[in-house]
């Protein structure tokens, strides 16, 4: 090899080195107190075209490891969040909190043009590093602002009123709330499900980030676990159950579900061709851990001698 190509390829390898280090910088955010924003799934093909570049997806990751999705209940399909890549998040002054730029998209139709139509709506929500939480999804001119060079102040130039207040003040419902409001409407709608009064809240995830279990609303997260598990939502029941465990309280996964009848068969499978000798009696406790269809869940249930069974059951023979 002569020394010119030697060169030439030294120049690659260095081109390559940068450009690699660049694409992990733009989708990895590293906070001073050690805990990291991911972004992940760039927008590719038509979905590119219409929306224009961006990541579908963010994960937070705690400083103990912990990782958690942003904006879960609003996943990029055909519309929902898409977190822009054209600006780095703004972190405050003391590193407490970073301002994200998104969009909420969607297909309008008919649109202006009488025909489906790309839209989008620019947000900047706030994220708590430190928890994870995001503590308000801000609009319009408030996302014009930027952070004072020495307190953890938002500054909107010309914006009347006070711009720090609206970006930093918890914007959300006291968890308490959201149950109690789930259940007084529920009462009026059987359409109305807990995950109708989560969407307004991001998520489950996000109502833990921001308020941890405590005395005043450990009641209120295991009814809601408890709820889900009905809804056929386990996954952010067992969410609920871990974080609720942590605190050593009971919660959907040591309450869970009554035998409503007198003697529950129980199944190897979900099917009446699968069923065994044992069975439960009423009053029984049960864990629902999956479900088939509509007619059939798997349930863990501890035995007087302390070990569990899994098996499955009809869904008519609990409460």
């Amino acid at each position: 090899m002569t020394k010119n190509s030697r060169k030439r390829v030294f120049a690659l390898l260095c081109l390559t080195f940068i450009a690699t280090t660049s694409v992990a910088k733009e989708n990895r955010i590293d906070f001073s107190n050690r805990s990291a924003l991911m972004f992940s799934a760039p927008l590719k093909g038509k979905s590119q075209e219409e929306f224009g570049s961006g990541w579908t997806k963010a994960t937070y990751r705690g400083v103990t490891g912990e990782q958690v999705d942003l904006f879960p209940m609003e996943a990029f399909t055909v519309g929902g969040v898409i977190f822009q890549d054209s600006y780095a998040p703004q972190i405050s002054p003391s590193g407490r909190y970073a301002v994200l730029d998104i969009l909420r998209a969607g297909i309008v139709d008919p649109g202006p043009k009488g025909k489906p139509e790309p839209e989008t709506r620019q947000y900047c929500p706030v994220l708590d590093v430190g928890t994870g939480c995001i503590v308000s999804v801000q609009s319009g001119d408030l996302c014009g602002g930027s952070w004072d060079q020495r307190k953890d102040l938002w500054v909107v130039p010309g914006y009347d009123g006070d711009s720090s207040k609206a970006m930093l003040d918890y914007q959300f419902q006291n968890v308490n709330i959201v149950w109690h409001e789930y259940l007084a409407a529920n009462a009026k709608s059987f359409r109305y499900t807990l995950n109708n009064a989560l969407v307004s809240n991001l998520g489950i995830t996000n109502l833990m980030a921001c308020q941890p279990p405590a005395a005043d609303n450990l009641d209120a997260y295991a009814a809601m676990a408890r709820q889900l598990i009905k809804d056929g939502n386990f996954s952010d029941a067992r969410y609920i159950d871990k974080k609720l465990g942590v605190k050593g309280n009971s919660s959907a996964q040591s309450q869970g579900l009554t035998i409503s009848v007198d003697k529950a068969r129980l199944y190897d499978g979900p099917s009446l061709s699968t069923q065994t000798r044992t069975y439960l009696v009423k009053g029984d406790r049960v864990r629902v851990l999956d479900k088939s269809g509509a007619d059939w869940v798997k349930i863990e249930y501890r035995q007087s001698n302390g070990p569990f069974i899994e098996k499955w059951i009809q869904a008519v023979s609990l409460e």
